[in-house]
């Protein structure tokens, strides 16, 4: 992966074609997004511009003739995160311009309802008819609506942490480049403003209660708050110099619990964003 980020940042030319040929790979459009969103961040908009544009033909073209409403969001969301962070030099503010891309996206999508969807929720249809899970789906809940419930939560979710996944990935890059460890400290300092906490939690509060597409947006509303709880574990393991052991029991336990240990993160951050848990370790 390092030796892709030196070739692409020795001129737009060798960026381009790379996120070029990455967008018309399988599976490899984030790896395109992370490209674009390195030169972003490394050489700015205008030297980014024609970048951004070869980058966007292969997902333009996989709009127009296959119907794939994913890749293209993707390269957008990323694109903005990008540009933001640039400018701002804030993480936490270019996590919330990937979140809220990816919350629009999620809307206009949902009341268009382009080809794309609608191949997506056929797929959807035949995984439902093939699994055992049918017969109780069919019992209780019409399947039509259950798959339009799992496209409202899962759509912009999927978008936004491709997206974050890509910008982290290219902002890693630029750190092994021009500043080794700098990607680790500024990971580690992600800190939520309490103000925005408070706001994060009463948006998802209020969306959760609409229901439909109010459980997307709800969920879209936590992944700042996720974020920042796996940047606070990171952080206190390293300033308490724990084993990495513990890292790994994290993640495992996250596997383990899944969305139930959202809470106790989120906790955590609004906690973190109040008293500075981090600041007082470091003074004691």
């Amino acid at each position: 992966m390092k030796a892709l980020a030196e070739y692409v940042v020795q001129g737009w030319k060798n960026a381009a074609k790379a996120a070029f040929i990455l967008g018309l790979l399988p599976f490899c459009g984030w790896i395109g997004a992370a490209v674009v969103a390195l030169i972003n961040l490394r050489k700015g908009f205008n030297e980014g511009l024609p970048v951004m544009l070869w980058a966007g033909l292969p997902s333009l073209m996989a709009w127009v003739y296959f119907g794939d409403i994913f890749s293209a969001p993707l390269l957008i969301s990323a694109i903005v995160g990008s540009l933001v962070w640039r400018r701002t030099v804030s993480m936490f503010a270019a996590i919330l311009s990937v979140v809220a891309v990816s919350m629009l996206v999620q809307w206009l999508v949902l009341f268009w309802s382009p080809a794309g969807l609608d191949n997506l929720r056929a797929i959807m249809e035949q995984l439902l008819e093939q699994s055992a899970a049918m017969t109780e789906v069919s019992k209780g809940v019409d399947s039509e609506r259950f798959i339009d419930e799992m496209l409202n939560t899962s759509y912009g979710f999927s978008i936004a942490s491709s997206a974050l996944v890509s910008l982290f990935f290219a902002r890693g890059w630029q750190a092994q480049l021009y500043n080794p460890g700098g990607f680790q400290e500024e990971f580690h300092n992600l800190q939520i403003p309490s103000y925005w906490c408070v706001g994060l939690m009463v948006c998802a509060a209020i969306a959760m209660q609409s229901g439909g597409l109010g459980v997307g947006v709800a969920l879209l509303c936590a992944v700042p708050m996720l974020i920042a709880g796996i940047a606070l574990v990171h952080s206190l393991v390293k300033r308490l110099n724990a084993p990495k052991g513990v890292l790994f029991g994290f993640y495992g336990l996250a596997f383990i619990l899944g969305p139930s240990l959202l809470v106790p993160l989120m906790f955590m951050v609004v906690l973190d964003s109040f008293i500075d848990i981090r600041g007082r370790l470091s003074k004691s």
